[in-house]
């Protein structure tokens, strides 16, 4: 008992050398018994001048030390006496800086790409409170990077992990709208880097996590959020039977064209485009769409509601008659292929609304 005391107490000398540990994946053995890798004086970063614990991240030239207090680390999470640090520094900085009070140094501003790793790493060590004040900022101000698949996918496991379910239904919505069906019963997604072919496996691998269906049932959050829209889309494409993906009408315009690609995707995409979603769901902070966005789920109902509505009177305009041979289906299965489709983004909402509240407790 005394030892594990005098362990967790800092070094009394500001010169004393503190104890070091480094990540598994670093060391020899199970056990750390190997010696790091030499780390230059100039490489630590001290967040506590009497810390008596020295954190080693990376490996060779990009090795970084920390000196930090232990009984700080105990406080902030139970994990900290059992596991050790991934290697990444960058994040594992964001993160000491917030257990050690040093708020001043925090960035205000990350990546989606930073985000995404700051939130897996807070979320393994149970340490997403921590960082509280910071993760509506980081969430406004985050700039999502290129429009593709791994972005989606980023942005809708950021939200659930923080519990921020309004913001995961509005990405949830703008992902909808960039999908339509493939081959052979396939769902594609359409970015700026071209078509990608969505399965149940790339939804977590996109951003470099392990699809373990045991993970607390994020896995299945996502097969939900793409199962639901992918029975709907087979429907639509099996009300329009076999329909030569090609514009017959007799406009060869690029307005014509446009209309028709948005009929034979199917009204909710149409709708979903006209009303801006996507593009003010993928921006930074100084969007309309973060300044208006519902606050809560029933008012994020109440827009979906209107989307579709929207979708059902768009159906009935005079330019889809020129295209009537491009999309040959009656206004009332196009209605139930848009209830259909967008129940299935509701559903998904309501379905795991008690997880995301759980969540959102931590992130405050």
């Amino acid at each position: 008992m005394e030892s594990k005391k005098q362990a967790l107490n800092p070094a009394e000398d500001d010169t004393a050398e503190p104890a070091m540990k480094r990540s598994c994946s670093s060391a020899g053995d199970a056990h750390g018994s190997s010696k790091p890798s030499p780390v230059q004086d100039n490489a630590t970063q001290v967040l506590d001048r009497r810390g008596d614990l020295l954190l080693v991240a990376g490996e060779g030239d990009a090795a970084v030390r920390f000196r930090v207090c232990s009984r700080a680390m105990a406080r902030s999470s139970s994990f900290w006496e059992t596991l050790l640090f991934e290697d990444d520094p960058e994040v594992l900085t964001i993160l000491l800086r917030g257990i050690h009070g040093d708020l001043v140094s925090i960035p205000k501003t990350l990546s989606c790409d930073q985000l995404l790793r700051l939130v897996v790493f807070c979320d393994k060590y149970d340490t997403v409170g921590t960082l509280r004040t910071f993760w509506e900022l980081w969430v406004k101000q985050a700039d999502p990077g290129p429009l593709e698949l791994k972005t989606f996918v980023s942005q809708l496991w950021i939200a659930h992990t923080l519990g921020y379910y309004h913001y995961f239904a509005g990405v949830l919505v703008a992902f909808l709208s960039h999908l339509r069906q493939g081959k052979h019963d396939t769902l594609v997604f359409g970015g700026e880097s071209g078509d990608e072919v969505l399965n149940d496996d790339y939804h977590l691998a996109a951003v470099g996590l392990e699809p373990d269906q045991k993970v607390r049932g994020r896995y299945k959050l996502f097969i939900e959020a793409v199962d639901g829209p992918s029975h709907a889309m087979d429907s639509l494409t099996a009300i329009a039977g076999d329909w030569d993906p090609c514009c017959r009408s007799q406009d060869a315009k690029t307005t014509a064209r446009k209309l028709c690609d948005r009929a034979m995707l199917g009204t909710v995409h149409c709708a979903l485009r006209s009303s801006n979603l996507c593009s003010r769901v993928l921006c930074n902070g100084d969007d309309s769409w973060l300044a208006t966005r519902p606050e809560n789920l029933d008012d994020f109902l109440v827009l979906l509601e209107t989307v579709r509505t929207d979708a059902i009177a768009e159906a009935g305009t005079a330019c889809w008659k020129d295209h009537a041979h491009c999309a040959p289906w009656d206004s009332v299965r196009r209605k139930d292929v848009l209830r259909r489709l967008l129940n299935s983004v509701m559903n998904v909402v309501y379905a795991n609304k008690d997880r995301f509240k759980q969540q959102q407790r931590k992130s405050g």
